[in-house]
């Protein structure tokens, strides 16, 4: 028990305690899901028909959902990527109109004029 869990990545501190120091997350999912699929085996050794089968539903229904969850993550990548560029080509357009727009509406103005100085007063 001990080999499989060094295997595993979890490093020896004592005879009570192993600890994982590691990046290597894939290699111990993969470990984890290969003792899942064995555990369930030996599970499945002892169960009567009726739980088997309901088991087996379960976990076809598990791995239809991963599978969805999987086709779904891919899906969004693609349009993130896809995102990305249309970005990048909206970018490298060069906008050629620098001037901006006249303005032909709106008040009228009027420059302003004093009167004309009158004689009284």
């Amino acid at each position: 028990m001990i080999q499989l869990i060094e295997a595993l990545g979890y490093t020896y501190l004592d005879d009570e305690i192993h600890a994982f120091a590691g990046d290597y997350f894939q290699t111990l999912m993969e470990g984890s899901n290969l003792i899942q699929s064995v555990t369930n085996q030996l599970r499945m050794d002892n169960m009567s028909e009726d739980e088997r089968k309901k088991h087996e539903l379960i976990r076809k229904n598990q791995e239809e959902y991963k599978a969805k969850m999987k086709a779904d993550a891919a899906y969004k990548k693609q349009l993130e990527d896809l995102s990305h560029k249309d970005r990048k080509v909206a970018q490298a357009v060069k906008n050629t109109d620098q001037r901006g727009n006249t303005l032909a509406f709106g008040s009228t103005l009027v420059q302003f004029e004093p009167p004309a100085s009158g004689k009284g007063g």
